[in-house]
């Protein structure tokens, strides 16, 4: 996921990062720039815009498969009463 967000923001990610006293080598992730502050922010904009878009996509699955008839049969399949 992080390589297709750098992909997207056309920025370069990974290289040496240090957590307090340790430092950690990572690979570049993406062929572009080091990223900047203003990349932060469009960052979080695509990170909304894919979440958004993912539950757009679920309601609308599950609207589908409801409306499905194979299914609605399925769900009418009752025990006889009394049973």
């Amino acid at each position: 996921m992080e390589a297709a967000f750098a992909g997207a923001l056309g920025v370069r990610l990974g290289g040496r990062n240090h957590y307090g006293d340790r430092v950690e080598e990572r690979p570049a992730l993406g062929d572009g720039p080091l990223p900047t502050p203003g990349d932060v922010d469009r960052a979080v904009r695509l990170s909304l815009l894919i979440g958004a878009a993912s539950a757009a996509l679920v309601a609308l699955a599950r609207r589908s498969s409801s409306e499905c008839p194979i299914r609605a049969r399925s769900l009418d399949r009752r025990s006889p009463a009394g049973s």
